[in-house]
């Protein structure tokens, strides 16, 4: 289907997050030629290693405060590897171990006053994740972009629950209101995830290195209880209010493209599990 261009504009705006994953065992989405199915577990092959691995190295190539850090024990720099388990969790997540398809490093920055984006398969064919370069602007630099590639892996990976939420916007399920508490439910979703992985994967890592972690790169206010770190964003020309009307909007303007194109990534129905 030729899509016009400004069809085209609000397919970006679907296909990337403008907010702030599923661990192995959960369901994960699996696309491809006009069908989708759900997959657990994701089996990686050597293939998707590779794929995972260069995609890496593009990122930590283009953003090169990813790949350097001081050392709090003789302020020396330390250098991201493939012995260093946060490159190897990055090498599996490129792989698609927590979406279920290969994810790829796209250099374009995000856009204005967005730190990360991701677009998903469902609506680019493509899972990718951009992220703001913040290279050379101080210490906190490499953990921020680490944390922000890490929620944007786990956002993506709640496919299930970005779809029905995209769903019961096409059909007019829901108010521009409850659309946008709907995405950033989801996106809160992905912090959760993002707080255990720093517990599992970057504490442990950080300790061993020498390197002294900061724990609000990981966290929001409140993030424990969704009404009250909710509650935080109070300005309705800002996120989530704002830019999640917006996609609203499109998506009922085009909902019929949109209930066509969801049909061909939907192998379950909203309501099924989502977390």
């Amino acid at each position: 289907m030729k899509v016009p261009v400004w069809a085209a504009v609000v397919l970006l705006l679907l296909a990337t997050s403008p907010g702030a994953g599923a661990q192995e065992g959960e369901e994960r989405w699996r696309g491809g030629r006009g069908a989708s199915v759900m997959v657990r577990p994701v089996e990686l092959t050597p293939a998707d290693l590779e794929h995972g691995r260069r995609q890496v190295e593009r990122m930590l190539g283009d953003r090169p405060g990813m790949a350097v850090y001081r050392r709090e024990k003789d302020n020396k720099a330390g250098y991201v590897g493939e012995e260093d388990a946060i490159y190897q969790w990055a090498v599996q997540a490129y792989a698609g171990r927590y979406v279920g398809e290969r994810v790829f490093w796209d250099p374009t920055e995000p856009g204005e006053g967005s730190g990360a984006c991701h677009s998903r398969l469902e609506v680019s064919g493509l899972y990718s994740v951009q992220l703001k370069n913040a290279t050379g602007t101080g210490r906190l630099a490499f953990e921020k972009m680490w944390s922000a590639m890490v929620f944007e892996i786990h956002n993506m990976s709640l496919g299930t629950a970005w779809l029905a939420t995209g769903l019961g916007a096409v059909e007019g399920k829901v108010s521009a209101a409850d659309f946008a508490r709907s995405c950033a439910r989801v996106e809160w979703q992905a912090i959760q995830k993002m707080s255990r992985f720093r517990e599992e994967v970057w504490r442990p890592w950080s300790v061993a290195q020498g390197f002294t972690s900061d724990e609000d790169t990981w966290r929001w206010r409140d993030q424990e209880d969704f009404e009250k770190w909710l509650s935080h964003y109070t300005n309705p020309e800002a996120y989530p209010w704002k830019p999640y009307q917006a996609m609203y909007e499109g998506l009922r303007r085009w909902a019929d493209f949109y209930r066509e194109r969801f049909k061909v990534f939907a192998p379950v129905l909203p309501g099924e599990r989502q977390d």
